[in-house]
């Protein structure tokens, strides 16, 4: 029997495609010059297929990840989540190097737009079960469990607590 579920840092399971739009609107970027990034990203993506040196654990990733958007990860977002503790760790800190970050608008505060969206979604899903919660930390980058290893702890340890209480007649 599963206990619980802990999600750390997840790719964005909730973003569909308007999402992503809504984003870039936030700081102000019109529809023509959104279709053009995205159009501009689309042929780099497919102009750098194979080429990539990351690991081939991440090359993987991003691959489900790639299949998985095309549908607005319809493969999750239509399965219902079982009514056990759920618990979604985030980090808030942005942190991209300096080397990938994007020229042609603010990154940082598309990462804030793209954060008070995903909170407000990532609470929809939570509140699915009756004991869900959302933990975000504003010191973590992407990796929360190396950077916060004490929130991550602390959710195990709240998890394990609410899944005996859920247990109790």
């Amino acid at each position: 029997m599963l206990a619980g579920l802990i999600i750390i840092d997840p790719a964005d399971f909730t973003e569909t495609h308007e999402n992503k739009r809504q984003y870039f609107r936030d700081l102000g970027i019109g529809n023509t010059t959104i279709d053009s990034l995205f159009k501009k990203w689309d042929l780099e993506s497919v102009a750098n297929k194979g080429k990539s040196t990351a690991p081939k654990p991440i090359q993987k990733e991003g691959e489900v990840l790639e299949i998985m958007r095309k549908t607005d990860f319809k493969e999750i977002t239509e399965s219902k989540l079982p009514n056990i503790p759920v618990h979604i760790l985030t980090g808030g800190r942005y942190d991209t190097p300096l080397k990938y970050r994007a020229t042609e608008f603010n990154d940082s505060l598309l990462f804030r737009a793209k954060m008070k969206h995903r909170v407000e979604r990532w609470t929809e899903v939570i509140q699915s079960v009756d004991k869900g919660m959302l933990f975000y930390s504003g010191d973590a980058g992407h990796f929360v469990h190396y950077d916060d290893p004490e929130l991550l702890i602390s959710s195990v340890r709240i998890v394990l607590q609410d899944y005996e209480l859920m247990k109790k007649p």
